[in-house]
């Protein structure tokens, strides 16, 4: 198997979304994938597309990618490469979808895993107010000796 990178080198402009991006650079895909079918008559493909997301807190990298298909001699590159961009396209949309942030609630006790539980690596105080936080802060500056998990062992470090 030959194993070839076409790096095709055309900025990403924000004023266009990631689809008209796409479309722009199918005349680039259609030519790398006309010269390397020439030289080797038939090729495995998967379009990669690397992306850096700027946060609030930094930068992030992404690579969202095809699967890798098969073009053999007489198949269509127009096709083959719509098909691909579609597929990307889709895939998109689906990651767009699933990207959607539900930050989890705190406030009050909330039992643990079984499987953090057996550990005894944490405590979690058995409160029943919306104190959760400042007993997991107390537990780790004052720890207790025995029955860990009870808020009484803290309260003498409240109001500290």
């Amino acid at each position: 198997m030959i194993c070839v990178y076409e790096h095709i080198n055309e900025t990403y402009n924000p004023t266009y979304d990631i689809e008209q991006y796409m479309i722009k650079i199918k005349g680039d895909l259609k030519c790398a994938f006309k010269k390397f079918r020439k030289k080797h008559g038939y090729m495995k493909i998967r379009v990669m597309l690397a992306c850096s997301f700027e946060k609030l807190d930094g930068k992030v990298n992404f690579v969202f990618a095809t699967r890798t298909q098969t073009l053999l001699i007489g198949s269509s590159i127009n096709e083959f490469i719509r098909d691909q961009i579609e597929e990307f396209l889709q895939r998109l949309d689906s990651l767009e979808a699933m990207a959607k942030y539900k930050p989890l609630r705190g406030g009050s006790y909330i039992d643990l895993p079984l499987f953090i539980k057996i550990k005894k690596a944490v405590v979690n105080v058995k409160n029943k107010d919306d104190k959760c936080f400042a007993y997991a802060l107390l537990s780790a500056l004052y720890p207790a000796e025995d029955n860990v998990e009870r808020p009484i062992k803290y309260k003498d470090y409240m109001d500290k």
